[in-house]
């Protein structure tokens, strides 16, 4: 126990402040400012990999879950399109009276474990058909179980799920810049994700587009011909004004509703609060930690996390009804995700997770 104090304070006397910030940006940021700026560091790279690490995990992890009674089915969504860029999205259904604290993902090796950004998703059965509409999933893939009969499209309030996307991939995006580390495998994954959002709000031909086509048809050869640290940090860049052009745009014809109708906390460092137009603003210091392998992602962001705040302003409204009903359907799940599997996670939206 001793040691570990002693180097957590070593690690502690290492951060240096490298830049304060109480400003507000409310102007989208110039294409130039990746060159114009202090370096940036890219984390989280892309490894080249094989098909066949992608389908081990998911075996280990099917394997790890059949030992389960209460598991009913398992359903792997999406397809590993770009491995080594691609995560893996697995969603278990259970039955509701069923309880576990393992966690299928210890059975990994580092390098399969790394294939998952989250944990698996769950639902217990009676939520299914109810929450189904609302997730914003497609090519559900059954793996073991019972079937079940999934929505070919999201049928329920298409472009308020496509708006909160947009906005949580505005914000990720702006505190990587601000803090100026650039996590360059998630930037990627959102940005792929990111057409999907697009499609459903019928946008997908403006510029934002434009930019999401560009990047993943430079995803699909990362690994032949891998683009120079520039280029990421140009992208991270230009992706940051035009989300914000078009979360501005969105929320000034139609605000984005909320539980209360006048806040979103985020996380313990970041909310959201109700304001006329789009206003993002950063309080603390910018910190550089010297590099320690295999912690630099988890040191640096963490490090920031602790000396840094959020406020965003948004325009904000109460849900109406049938809002309503899909906020009460995110917190039932993540309830029952929290206290019955504490190591898997709830399919809702992740601009909601922490608040609702």
């Amino acid at each position: 126990m001793p040691q570990r104090a002693q180097r957590s304070f070593t690690l502690q006397s290492t951060i240096r402040p490298a830049g304060r910030s109480g400003r507000d940006l409310s102007l989208a940021p110039r294409a130039d400012r990746a060159k114009a700026s202090p370096r940036f560091t890219l984390i989280d790279h892309p490894r080249m990999c094989e098909v066949a690490l992608y389908e081990s995990a998911v075996e280990k992890v099917i394997e790890a879950l059949a030992d389960d009674a209460c598991v009913e089915s398992i359903f792997q969504i999406g397809d590993v399109r770009h491995p080594g860029i691609s995560d893996i999205d697995l969603l278990v259904i259970v039955d509701d009276a069923g309880r576990s604290i393992a966690n299928p993902l210890d059975r990994l090796s580092v390098s399969e474990r790394r294939l998952f950004t989250h944990g698996c998703f769950a639902l217990p059965r009676s939520l299914v058909y109810e929450i189904a509409p609302y997730l914003p999933f497609r090519n559900y893939r059954p793996l073991r179980g019972a079937s079940w009969l999934w929505p070919h499209e999201l049928v329920s309030l298409p472009n308020l799920v496509a708006t909160e996307f947009l906005v949580r991939n505005l914000l990720d995006v702006y505190v990587q810049l601000e803090y100026r580390i650039i996590k360059v495998r998630s930037l990627l994954q959102h940005i792929k994700a990111m057409r999907v959002d697009l499609e459903m709000l019928e946008i997908a031909g403006a510029e934002l587009g434009s930019l999401v086509d560009d990047v993943v048809e430079r995803v699909d050869e990362w690994f032949i011909a891998t683009p120079p640290s520039d280029y990421v940090a140009e992208i991270a860049t230009r992706l940051l004004g035009l989300l914000r052009d078009t979360v501005s745009g969105l929320t000034q014809r139609e605000s984005l509703c909320c539980p209360t109708g006048s806040e979103i906390a985020i996380g313990t460092n970041m909310k959201i609060v109700n304001n006329s137009g789009l206003r993002l603003r950063r309080s603390g210091v910018r910190v550089r930690i010297p590099a320690v392998r295999g912690l630099e992602d988890r040191l640096l962001f963490n490090a920031n996390h602790r000396v840094n705040s959020f406020t965003v302003g948004l325009p904000l409204r109460p849900a109406r009804s049938d809002e309503w009903d899909r906020f009460e359907l995110f917190r039932r799940a993540k309830w029952f995700v929290q206290s019955h599997l504490p190591t898997f996670t709830a399919p809702i939206s992740p601009l909601f997770y922490y608040d609702l």
